[in-house]
């Protein structure tokens, strides 16, 4: 359980830093491009999770942007846009995710075609 909490609260910290960076200029905010948004998301993941990440993050990590996008016309446009494009993709947007970190390997965003 402490694992799942500590990937939510940084993946979280990654959603809350790109929704308020329009105030340090970047250009995915203004443009609501949800590939470029996505693309922000995965290296700020990449840099806040370390090491493997535990089994069952891929779900984890879906289930914590199904409730995230959930939240629908509140969310800044930005996210909005990102949460518009994943929408019925977060499951394999979180394996895609899941393998990129820990192998190394693909491009989430194109992956689930968000890019």
């Amino acid at each position: 359980m402490s694992k799942f909490i500590l990937i939510v609260s940084l993946v979280a910290f990654s959603i809350v830093g790109f929704c308020s960076a329009k105030s340090i200029g970047f250009n995915a905010i203004e443009a609501h491009d949800p590939c470029q948004f996505c693309k922000d998301i995965v290296a700020n993941m990449d840099e806040s999770l370390p090491g493997e990440l535990p089994p069952g993050s891929a779900s984890e990590i879906a289930n914590f942007y199904k409730s995230i996008c959930a939240l629908g016309s509140v969310l800044p446009p930005s996210l909005e846009a990102f949460c518009k494009a994943l929408a019925g993709k977060e499951q394999a947007f979180g394996e895609a995710y899941v393998k990129h970190h820990d192998q190394k390997e693909g491009d989430p965003c194109k992956e689930v075609q968000i890019c």
